[in-house]
């Protein structure tokens, strides 16, 4: 993919569900909305209220974007028309640089009823954003600690650590010592030294990948 290309996100198609990732591409601009003619066929009902999108100040641009995203997709589920989600995606498509709507919209009971409870779309927008960058970082995590290992020539053998089964052992410490031997297998940069925080990677960094399953 050349570096002016850019992806497309579906909403609304059968059986698609909204990933943090894909919340993530488009509060970043990287991915476009598109919104599956399935979706489209199904939204009928008739605007019948006035209502304003009230972006809630706190969030920075990317945040609003995400929240948008969350709420269009929400939108979609829901007895919508199809003009509000049409609206929204364009507006997430024309890269805004701001997204403060003064003009009130035309909307059906239930939009009426999801604007009027847009925290939570909020909080979802922003917890998608954050669940994506931190899973992301863990990765860069244990690639930083293997190269750590190599460059001080550290005993590796504290990752041969197998699931026993009895319920002793983390699953997610077993998983970072898994991956730390696939990192490192083969290196010939890996020694013998006996090194308390290379002891210490697999529990904090289970740490790390627990609490990015909480925010999940």
């Amino acid at each position: 993919m050349s570096q002016y290309e850019v992806s497309a996100v579906t909403l609304g198609g059968k059986g698609s569900s909204l990933s943090s990732s894909s919340v993530y591409a488009t509060a970043t601009g990287q991915a476009q909305i598109r919104i599956d003619s399935s979706a489209l066929d199904r939204l009928s009902s008739t605007p019948s209220l006035k209502q304003k999108i009230t972006i809630p100040e706190f969030l920075t641009l990317e945040e609003t974007r995400a929240f948008l995203t969350v709420l269009l997709n929400k939108l979609l589920l829901c007895n919508s028309s199809k003009q509000f989600p049409l609206w929204i995606s364009e507006s997430l498509n024309s890269n805004r640089k701001s997204f403060q709507f003064e003009e009130e919209l035309d909307v059906t009971k239930d939009e009426h009823s999801l604007l009027m409870n847009n925290e939570c779309s909020a909080l979802l927008g922003v917890s998608a954003v954050l669940e994506y960058q931190l899973a992301v970082l863990a990765v860069f995590a244990d690639v930083a600690a293997a190269f750590s290992c190599e460059a001080l020539n550290a005993d590796v053998t504290v990752f041969d650590l197998m699931d026993s089964g009895d319920g002793h052992s983390s699953k997610e410490e077993v998983g970072v010592a898994r991956d730390m031997r696939t990192l490192l297998n083969g290196s010939k940069f890996v020694g013998k030294e006996k090194i308390p925080s290379i002891v210490k990677i697999r529990k904090v960094h289970g740490i790390i990948r627990e609490k990015v399953k909480s925010v999940h």
